[in-house]
């Protein structure tokens, strides 16, 4: 009876640390379960964390990327207004010296024109008048003469005066000589041409303009028309915009040979 009670506490002891062992083991596969749900819980919200920085990054990227293009464009289009202006007020600005020189020029002719006119005026009157004797069998040979003598002195004014015409069409053109390119350089006395240009250029402004002239007088080998055509620049410059409000207008170019 003692050795069948001690089987049997033994068997019941032995069953009862079986179970232990296996609640300890149902123990750790669910701690391991848990420990395997929450790593899956935490990786989903790392993964959706992930997700939405990079949906936000690429939303971000695209509105960098649109709004760095829309200043391009406005860029651009801001470059190209600016242009367009500069194109703009560069014409103005010809236009204006254009208007400059021809309104002088104008006033230069005049004079020469009027002498022409009256010159022609006065050779027709005259003819008139020597016709009129003439059929009226009252011409005389002093009256003959006179109209010889006066009608030379008109026909001299006339030519001296087409001449002069002549010669401010040519310094005109020279103002505004354009380089060719097979055109060779050539040696220039600067002083002396200079102060050529100047007087021929001041006669085309409306405004008088004094020129001072200082320094030695230099020849140099290059292309007379450009400078002729910077020199003319520089003085409209100056006569439209540094002299419009002054009377006493004063230009002093000075010459300096350097190395």
């Amino acid at each position: 009876m003692l050795q069948r009670q001690s089987n049997v506490n033994l068997a019941k002891a032995l069953a009862e640390v079986d179970m232990a062992s296996k609640e300890l083991k149902i123990a750790n596969l669910t701690k391991e379960q848990q420990i395997k749900a929450t790593e899956a819980k935490a990786f989903k919200k790392l993964a959706l964390a992930i997700a939405v920085s990079l949906v936000i990054i690429l939303f971000g990227s695209m509105y960098a990327i649109r709004s760095i293009y829309n200043q391009k464009q406005a860029l651009a289009n801001t470059l190209e207004t600016l242009t367009n202006t500069q194109s703009h007020l560069i014409e103005v600005e010809k236009m204006a010296s254009l208007t400059a020189l021809v309104s002088g020029m104008a006033h230069q002719l005049n004079t020469p024109i009027g002498t022409i006119v009256t010159a022609s005026s006065f050779i027709q009157d005259n003819l008139q008048s020597l016709e009129q004797k003439f059929n009226d069998k009252k011409l005389s040979p002093s009256d003959f003469n006179l109209f010889i003598q006066q009608s030379n002195t008109a026909k001299d004014l006339v030519i001296s005066n087409i001449n002069r015409l002549a010669k401010m069409v040519e310094e005109f053109k020279a103002l505004n000589v354009s380089i060719a390119l097979d055109k060779p350089m050539s040696k220039i006395k600067l002083r002396s041409f200079i102060v050529e240009r100047m007087d021929t250029l001041q006669g085309y402004l409306s405004k008088d303009i004094r020129f001072e002239y200082s320094g030695a007088e230099l020849t140099i080998t290059s292309y007379p028309s450009i400078i002729g055509d910077v020199l003319k620049t520089l003085v409209i410059n100056a006569y439209e915009h540094g002299f419009k409000d002054t009377e006493d207008a004063i230009i002093n170019i000075d010459i300096k040979e350097q190395n």
